[in-house]
């Protein structure tokens, strides 16, 4: 794996530190590397179906939280 630096607000930060706290994920890593392929999925989906054509499409999973 490579080490990325990047700056968070606090906020965001304890709310991972709350998730970890909570057992949810074992650290920050575990927790932002999970949420970085999520989004990466879902953007990849996202541009296949523009690439296809279908640029009205609508990934309707950016409305779950």
């Amino acid at each position: 794996m490579k080490i990325v630096s990047f700056k968070l607000p606090e906020y965001y930060v304890e709310l991972i530190d709350k998730l970890v706290k909570e057992g949810l994920y074992h650290s920050r890593s575990e927790f932002i590397r999970t949420a970085v392929r999520k989004v990466l999925e879902r953007e990849m989906r996202r541009l296949e179906h523009i690439k296809k054509g279908k640029s009205s499409y609508v990934d309707v999973s950016v409305l779950e939280l």
